[in-house]
Formats: structure tokens, C-alpha cells, sequence
């Protein structure tokens, strides 16, 4: 009996795969997301190494990464508005290129040892134009599939997210070795690779709907917002202590005298970890995704509280694996659950406004570990930062018991 149910099962996943595996405009997107995430991935931890290198102030290396968040949180309620008003595969073509347009002018100033604030000035103007790519990229994912391949495609799409990671810290950590230009000129080849091979996607025609039809959707959006605001906060939570903890790590390890290619070995286990919570994830998940947030963040909590009392290299990859199966486990359900409950109409609204909650929660850690590390012990330090986010996110889990999910 156990046997004629599972075979069944199996068969069903199998035939998902293998129609996403003959999906050629599902291919294309996925290389070029994955060239796009790459480059993305490599950019973080020389802009960090840079400015930590130049000021010595662990608050700068925060700040600087932290300026494309930041910009990326004040326009993405406007990019879910491009996703939804136009077409995507063109928003999305648009910002590839303004990446890699970014990406060479911060070419040019490191080659030329321009001021450090004008890399602020290009970290800005890159998370605008990344924002405005995000929901595009999203969405444009659900139009190239089928119902019942989604689910498997968001697995698959995280998988392609996180392999991207796995190789970017080590690759830009060698390559800002050999001279901090280098890994710039590398994420912008990954830039330009990807705006090619987004070009050749095969995509329906956007069309925008109706008034009265989208005006569902946008309620859907109030519902999410009313009667989700619990479990939404949670995810910000882990999205705040994942970044707190990967400052923690690359703060930590670099006074440490690390070097910079190690650093970045031990920055992709958090990728590993995505992979893994790709992979392990099954559908049932979805429908108890408040559970899944509050063992995710405890889980992160914990490992980052260990990771601050003993401060060696394998507390660091046990921290930032956990990290990368928290955020790879409760973004994909969260993602699976508001495709299936927000109309078509405003899915790049939906997604906009969950990634404004995420990246506030990324700033909002990021900056307080860089912040409490330069006046405190780590110990310390790591003690502060884990149980103000632990507050905020049982606060959060508690209100989500309280009001009824409409995502969860």
C-alpha cells in the first residue's frame, strides 16, 4: 500500500522535472539569472573588503553594502508598479544593462583610486537600478511556467540563486587578491553575459488587465498585508539576523588576519545551506510556514550566539550554513504561497512589498552588528544584536498567531 502511493508521487515530481527541462525560455532565464546572480554575489564582499581595508571601521564596510539596500528599499514600491504596468523580459533587459553600466564606472574609479564616497554614490545608484529588476525577475519566472511545475521551479530557481553564491566568495575573495579591479571586471562580464541571454527569451505578451479585474488582486495585497503582517515580519527577522551574521563573520575573520579568499570559502557555505533547504523543501512545508519562520530564526539565533563565543573558522560555516537554509527554506514557501493567493494583476506589487520588508530586515541587521562590533566586544556585541532581533521576531510570531494567515 505504502509502495503504490509513493510511486505514483514520484512519477508526478519526475514528469514536473522533466517539463521544466524541456522549457528552452525557462533555461535561458535560468543562465542568465544565474550569470546576473554571479556577478551580484561577487560584488558584496570586495565592497566590503575595500572599505574595510581603507577606513579600517567595520561601520563603513556595513554602510557601503548597506547603500544598496537601502536604495533598493526606498524604489521598490515603484518597481513592483514597472513589473506590473510593463513588460517584464524589457524591465528586466533594462536593468542588466544599468548594471553593468554601474558596474564599469566602479571599474574605472577603483582602477583610478577614486574617493570611497563615490562608491557609495555607484552602490546607490546599482540597488536602484536592482530593484527595479527584482520584481520583473520574479514574476517573470511564474509566466514561464506552468501551474504545476512552480513549486519545482522556485526550488530550482533557489538552487540556481545559491550555486551562483557558492562560487562568487571564493572567486571574488582570489580575485580582489590579485587587485580589487579585477572582481569588478568579472561581475561586470556576468552582467553583460546575462542581459544576453534575457534578449532571447520567448515570452508571451505582457497585457495589462482590466481595472475591475486587478482591483482583486490589490485586495489580495490588503489581505496580505492585514492578516499575514505576523508571519511577513518573522521572514524580515531572518532576513536581519542571516546579514548580521555575515558581517559578524567578515569582521570577525578578517581581524583575525584572514585573508581574503578565505573569507569568501567560508562566506559560500551560506550558499551550501541554500542548496540544501532547496532541495529538502516538499510542499507540505508551505502550509506551515509561521512553524518554519520561528525554527528558522531560532536556529540562525543560536548559531550566531556560538559563533560569537567561540569565534573559530567552523563555527563561522555552521552559522552561515544555517543561515543560507533558513532564508532558502522561508523564501521559497513564502514565494510558492503569495504566487498561488494574489491575482496576476499586481504580482509585481506582492513581491515588491515582501522584499521591502526583507531588505529593511537586511539593513536594519547589517547595520547593527557593524555598529555594535566597533564599540563593543564580539561577544557582547552578538549578544545585543540576537536578542533584540529574537524580541521583535517572537513579538512578530506571536501576532501571527493571533491574527489569521492568509499566506501561511
Amino acid at each position: 500500500m505504502v509502495d503504490s502511493d509513493v510511486k505514483p508521487k514520484r512519477r508526478h515530481e519526475g514528469s514536473e522535472w522533466r517539463e521544466l527541462a524541456a522549457n528552452g525560455s525557462f533555461q535561458r532565464y535560468w543562465f542568465g539569472a544565474t550569470m546576473g546572480a554571479l556577478g551580484f554575489a561577487m560584488l558584496g564582499l570586495p565592497l566590503e573588503l575595500y572599505a574595510l581595508d581603507s577606513t579600517g571601521s567595520a561601520q563603513s564596510a556595513a554602510a557601503i553594502v548597506s547603500c544598496i539596500a537601502v536604495s533598493q528599499l526606498v524604489c521598490a514600491p515603484l518597481a513592483g508598479w514597472l513589473a506590473d504596468l510593463f513588460p517584464r523580459k524589457q524591465v528586466l533587459l533594462a536593468c542588466e544593462i544599468g548594471r553593468a553600466c554601474v558596474c564599469f564606472v566602479v571599474v574605472v574609479i577603483v582602477a583610478g583610486s577614486g574617493p570611497l564616497w563615490s562608491l557609495y554614490l555607484c552602490c546607490v545608484v546599482f540597488g536602484i537600478v536592482q530593484s527595479a529588476g527584482a520584481p520583473a525577475r520574479a514574476v517573470m519566472l511564474r509566466d514561464l511556467v506552468s501551474e504545476r511545475t512552480l513549486f519545482n521551479a522556485l526550488r530550482q530557481d533557489e538552487v540556481r540563486l545559491n550555486i551562483a553564491r557558492i562560487g562568487a566568495p571564493p572567486l571574488g575573495g582570489a580575485l580582489y587578491a590579485l587587485g580589487a579591479g579585477w572582481v569588478f571586471v568579472a561581475c561586470l562580464v556576468g552582467f553583460i553575459t546575462s542581459a544576453l541571454a534575457i534578449s532571447s527569451i520567448r515570452v508571451a505578451e505582457h497585457r495589462r488587465l482590466p481595472r475591475c479585474e486587478a482591483a482583486g488582486g490589490e485586495e489580495s495585497i490588503w489581505g496580505m498585508a492585514r492578516n499575514a503582517s505576523g508571519v511577513l515580519l518573522g521572514v524580515a527577522c531572518i532576513a536581519a539576523s542571516s546579514a548580521s551574521a555575515g558581517t559578524l563573520v567578515v569582521v570577525t575573520l578578517r581581524a583575525a588576519g584572514g585573508g581574503s579568499a578565505q573569507v569568501g570559502s567560508v562566506l559560500a557555505c551560506e550558499a551550501v545551506g541554500g542548496i540544501v533547504g532547496a532541495l529538502v523543501l516538499r510542499k507540505a512545508i508551505v502550509s506551515r510556514l509561521g512553524v518554519c519562520v520561528g525554527v528558522s530564526l531560532a536556529a540562525v539565533l543560536v548559531c550566531c550566539v556560538l559563533f560569537g563565543v567561540v569565534q573559530s573558522w567552523w563555527a563561522a560555516a555552521v552559522l552561515l550554513i544555517v543561515s543560507g537554509l533558513a532564508s532558502a527554506i522561508t523564501g521559497i514557501a513564502l514565494d510558492s504561497a503569495l504566487f498561488s493567493k494574489v491575482g496576476a494583476a499586481v504580482r509585481g506589487r506582492a513581491i515588491s512589498s515582501t522584499f521591502v520588508l526583507i531588505g529593511l530586515g537586511g539593513v536594519s541587521g547589517r547595520l547593527a552588528m557593524g555598529t555594535s562590533l566597533d564599540h563593543f566586544a564580539t561577544p557582547v556585541a552578538v549578544a545585543l544584536v540576537a536578542g533584540g532581533i529574537g524580541t521583535i521576531g517572537v513579538l512578530s510570531l506571536l501576532l501571527g498567531v493571533l491574527v489569521r494567515s492568509e499566506v501561511a
